[in-house]
């Protein structure tokens, strides 16, 4: 079931508050995704080394970095422009990360796959998440 708001209130909502939301932001995210969330993560994906990651909805980019350290090759999409642009400051020029301005909901605009797609924390700001299913399921 799609959240009630609509893409263009959500897109309007993120640029609002990137800032507010990266400030809480640590090295490994925010204290419930160093605690809890990483961890399940991390080891539910295994080894990343020499593996291409697409990490939807990447927001200031933390497990993007994370993953890069682990020698994952990472396209990082957010459509919050604020956001990619925290990530991209707060990315060492050298980590293999490419972050695009996209919206996961349409992403038509890949040509390529990838051996394994995250989506941390972001399935329930969408008000299309099934769209995102779609998306993942044929890139």
């Amino acid at each position: 079931m799609a959240n009630d708001w609509g893409v263009e209130e959500a897109h309007k909502r993120w640029e609002r508050h990137a800032e507010e939301i990266a400030s809480t932001y640590r090295l490994q995210g925010d204290r419930s995704r160093e605690m809890l969330l990483n961890p399940v993560i991390l080891e539910y994906l295994g080894v990343v080394r020499q593996k291409k990651v697409l990490d939807i909805g990447c927001g200031e980019g933390y497990l993007s970095r994370m993953l890069a350290s682990e020698g994952a090759s990472v396209v990082a999409v957010d459509y919050s422009r604020k956001m990619i642009e925290i990530a991209q400051e707060r990315t060492p020029p050298d980590t293999q990360i490419e972050y695009l301005l996209g919206d996961c909901q349409d992403m038509g605009f890949f040509g390529e796959s990838f051996d394994i797609v995250v989506a941390n924390m972001v399935m329930q700001d969408l008000p299309e998440y099934e769209a995102v299913l779609r998306e993942v399921s044929e890139s």
